[in-house]
């Protein structure tokens, strides 16, 4: 489903994943709204031929018992 928003953080809590292009401060807003109502965030930006994608997929735990690189 896809949600124009403008300038005011929409309601999260019936979604579990929220995809946002809009600009950075308000994306950050979202982003910390999503993780308190424990939704994921994608958030993605494109200027010219250059981007950033950032994900926050919510907890996640490394199984890695002493640190060094996997042969």
């Amino acid at each position: 489903m896809l949600i124009d928003y403008s300038e005011t953080v929409p309601e999260l809590e019936k979604y579990s994943i929220v995809v946002s292009t809009r600009n950075y401060e308000l994306s950050r807003q979202i982003a910390e709204k999503a993780r308190k109502e424990n939704v994921k965030f994608i958030y993605t930006e494109t200027k010219g031929v250059s981007g950033i994608y950032f994900a926050d997929l919510g907890e996640h735990q490394v199984n890695d018992s002493n640190g060094e690189e996997p042969f």
